[in-house]
């Protein structure tokens, strides 16, 4: 069975291995097909030119990015893959990143996290009152709150915003609208249509990355209303790595009724205490289907066509 994984990261965003070593792990597994989909840049497909980088691996690499929108103020992600000119859409999202100051946002942030952690009188530990900067958007501050905090009281005073982990509670409640919580960071990046139109010029093509990742309270509401609205967003990633197989279903059962691509990855980063494992989605018998190109190749033909 050929195995792929169209979602991973390098250390050129915030993964943990370099590109070379990320395209050894993926031979060792005897993955056939594979994407590096880094936040906001292709620096790792721009290294791929180098044949000595590019030799550790004997699949196909197919270009990709992750990159970060937001959707009526819900901070979302958008993969994009086969895209040509890979130097001109590098440079348009790091431009677009490098003119935002990201780690004063990150300071206006915190503050407004702890002021309402103090309102409701949950503790945390001192030295992020001290250090604003060793925040890092919040995921490692709710990590030491579960730690100090009994689980009852913690889930009484938060409500439907009690979150398992520090990722949860950083997309559930800082990059959520209308809760306590939420900051916009994602007014600050490129807008959806901005994505759309560098993406298609240069013959891309575009995913929903992982829908039920965001923890919303309506799912399903939001991916009708987000299809719905930009109806040139070609697919969906249907097979993530924790995806249960009622969400999988879902997805796919979405996906034919919308005539959309589907994609897959682990989100593998490499990172101790992540359960993302390359080439690995755990509620599908444990891979990502190569079937699913078959779908792209057809629909890339009409995509290119509407761009001509």
């Amino acid at each position: 069975m050929k195995k792929i994984d169209l979602h991973m990261h390098s250390l050129y965003s915030d993964g943990v291995y370099d590109v070379s070593t990320l395209l050894k792990m993926a031979e060792e597994k005897g993955l056939s097909i594979i994407s590096i989909t880094d936040h906001d840049n292709c620096r790792a497909h721009i290294e791929l030119m180098d044949e000595n980088v590019r030799n550790n691996f004997s699949g196909d690499i197919k270009t990709g990015i992750e990159i970060t929108t937001s959707f009526h103020g819900q901070k979302i992600e958008l993969l994009a893959y086969d895209f040509d000119n890979v130097e001109k859409v590098d440079e348009f999202f790091v431009n677009k990143r490098e003119g935002v100051n990201w780690e004063k946002l990150a300071i206006e942030s915190a503050t407004h996290t702890l002021k309402v952690l103090d309102e409701l009188n949950i503790k945390y530990p001192i030295k992020y009152k001290e250090d604003l900067t060793i925040l890092k958007f919040e995921s490692k501050l709710y990590d030491d709150i579960l730690l100090i905090n009994d689980k009852e009281e913690l889930k009484k005073k938060l409500g439907d915003l009690y979150s398992l982990n520090g990722k949860e509670f950083f997309r559930k409640c800082i990059c959520t609208p209308n809760n306590i919580f939420s900051f916009n960071f994602a007014k600050y990046s490129s807008s959806i249509e901005e994505v759309v139109n560098i993406i298609h010029e240069n013959g891309g093509i575009l995913f929903l990355a992982h829908p039920y990742a965001y923890k919303m309270k309506n799912t399903e509401e939001f991916l009708d209303n987000l299809y719905d609205e930009y109806k040139d967003i070609d697919g969906i990633e249907c097979y993530y790595y924790d995806f249960t197989k009622k969400q999988i279903d879902y997805i796919k059962a979405f996906s034919e009724k919308r005539n959309l691509m589907i994609s897959g990855g682990s989100d593998f980063h490499g990172n101790l205490g992540r359960k993302n494992e390359m080439g690995v989605c755990i509620n599908n018998n444990g891979y990502i289907p190569k079937e699913l190109l078959d779908i792209w190749k057809k629909d890339k033909t009409k995509t290119k066509q509407l761009i001509k």
